[in-house]
């Protein structure tokens, strides 16, 4: 079944439900395969065909233009290319070029952006559509749907074809495009994630994951049509307006990243609201702070709780899940969870020979699923996957019970003097402090050691809680090479669009600081 089925079967099942609640305006089933359809139609007038790569650049403050968009490209068989619109202009460009993308269509607020970038790397482009504005060279959205079309001519559709194309991030060097085959998207009957989908999917759904991404695009949205539930998207995330919406919206399922839920727990309207209508919280992307998992669990009561690790790159079958009962969570404390049916893990060593129970190393993953890929960057593939198994790049064990944990990123390992520090393994022990709302912990530079381990903590409104008291802490918890030797004080901490925290930002920002403090004391 190709991506475009996931909508036409939702569709005839349940044209009436609404599949799209978000600032730019509600969708029912009937009305987005109806007016995706006839977009489609537009589209193939102007030349767009089977193969071709369309960039589509939204923020989710235009989310259902940004789903519209996606579908009406998938019935004539092109490519949406997803661009995050918070990059900057040559990163827009640079994605555009890379992919190779025939057009875009893009929210008002990213055309100069677009028109930057493009001149700057000298890319032209043979169709530009705008949201709403009209803006010299770019066609209106909205004045092109008010037009006539014709029905679009649906080109078949097999399991190699490209369904879409999306770019990571890109912690290191420029984005990398990871291509996903239409093959590795179909969720087939008998399918553990089929189950795992209707669980999650099937209600009214909660989130304001970006849709340019894996978890936003190919979980939550595609997901939530496949199950014919109704997604609701809030344009940015702000914890108060979040648990509002549970009970105004009648939320079933609540989707957010634990550093979203750590804010929740601690805002001072966490009691205000009623959440009957509340069933499940899927979290995912990082460990769950223990502090964080109680006050969810005492807060609501009796809720499903899920927790899903994945990558861009490994897709929906190379999934580790945890849930949905609390006492699992509450007994497996920063545990991600152990494979679905079908998916394979291994935690690896550097020359990619397998570790025993409780060693630390990569956590590695296979299936036998169509694989997705890097989009022209042989290096980066033959990184990524190597001797038949996908390199996560993150660093983890597995238990005596098979569970798997996450220790941190390869590259965000702290090495001082010679010791192997994980980061999540001192923010979990601050994180515990009453006086704590959540922590960041990165290595810094020092002169003698290589690297130092400092702590970027948000305290409590009104704590008194001193740094030395904090260090203290963690020594009665942590060897002492592991305890933090600076810890700063911090309103709040960077966090890019999926609320991860930026700790690249926090590295620049204090790097001559903390070099002051360690020529002041001599070390």
């Amino acid at each position: 079944m190709a991506v475009r089925d996931i909508l036409r079967n939702t569709a005839s099942r349940f044209p009436d439900r609404e599949a799209v609640v978000a600032a730019d305006g509600r969708y029912r089933y009937d009305e987005l395969q109806d007016t995706s359809y006839k977009l489609a139609g537009l589209l193939q007038q102007r030349g767009v065909g089977k193969g071709d790569k369309i960039a589509l650049c939204f923020a989710n403050d235009e989310a259902g233009s940004f789903i519209l968009c996606y579908f009406a490209l998938h019935w004539i068989g092109a490519v949406p290319v997803p661009v995050n619109s918070r990059w900057a202009p040559d990163e827009k460009a640079f994605v555009a070029g890379h992919a190779q993308v025939k057009g875009v269509v893009s929210g008002d607020a990213y055309l100069e952006q677009w028109e930057e970038g493009l001149s700057h790397n000298g890319w032209k482009l043979d169709l530009k559509i705008a949201r709403h504005a009209t803006r010299e060279g770019w066609e209106n959205l909205d004045q092109l749907l008010a037009q006539s079309a014709p029905s679009p001519q649906e080109p078949p559709i097999d399991d190699a074809d490209l369904a879409d194309l999306l770019y990571t991030s890109g912690t290191t060097g420029l984005p990398k495009g990871v291509a996903t085959p239409e093959g590795n998207l179909q969720i087939r009957a008998g399918d553990p994630m089929a189950a795992v989908a209707g669980l999650i999917f099937s209600g009214r759904i909660l989130h304001t994951v970006p849709l340019c991404g894996y978890t936003g695009l190919h979980g939550c949205m595609l997901m939530s049509i496949e199950a014919g539930g109704t997604q609701i998207i809030l344009p940015h995330f702000d914890a108060g307006e979040f648990l509002r919406t549970i009970p105004e919206e009648k939320v079933s399922t609540l989707a957010a990243v634990p550093s979203m839920l750590t804010l929740m727990m601690n805002h001072p309207d966490r009691e205000k609201y009623a959440y009957s209508s509340l069933k499940i919280v899927f979290f995912a992307s990082a460990p769950m702070p223990p502090g964080t998992l109680r006050e969810m669990v005492r807060l609501w009561p009796g809720r499903a709780l899920l927790n899903v690790y994945g990558q861009t790159e490994a897709g929906g079958d190379l999934l580790l899940v945890m849930g949905p009962d609390p006492k699992e969570h509450l007994e497996h404390l920063g545990a991600l969870g152990k494979p679905v049916p079908g998916c394979e893990v291994a935690i690896l060593d550097d020359k990619d020979q397998p570790l025993s129970e409780g060693t630390v190393g990569e956590i590695c993953l296979r299936s036998s699923r169509t694989q997705r890929h890097y989009y022209r960057n042989e290096d980066a593939e033959k990184q990524l996957w190597r001797n038949g198994w996908l390199h996560t790049g993150d660093v983890g064990y597995i238990d005596k019970d098979g569970y798997v944990h996450l220790t941190d990123r390869k590259k965000d390992m702290i090495i001082r003097g010679g010791y192997n520090i994980f980061a999540i393994e001192v923010e979990n022990v601050l994180d515990e402090h009453p006086d704590v709302v959540e922590s960041a912990v990165v290595g810094l530079p020092h002169p003698v050691l290589g690297e130092d381990v400092v702590a970027f903590v948000v305290l409590r409104s009104g704590a008194s809680v001193t740094p030395q008291a904090l260090y203290d802490f963690c020594r009665q918890r942590l060897a002492d090479y592991k305890c933090p030797r600076h810890i700063l004080f911090v309103d709040a901490l960077p966090r890019n669009a999926m609320g991860k925290v930026i700790k690249a930002e926090l590295r620049d920002q204090y790097h001559d600081l903390i070099l002051a403090e360690h020529a002041k004391q001599g070390a």
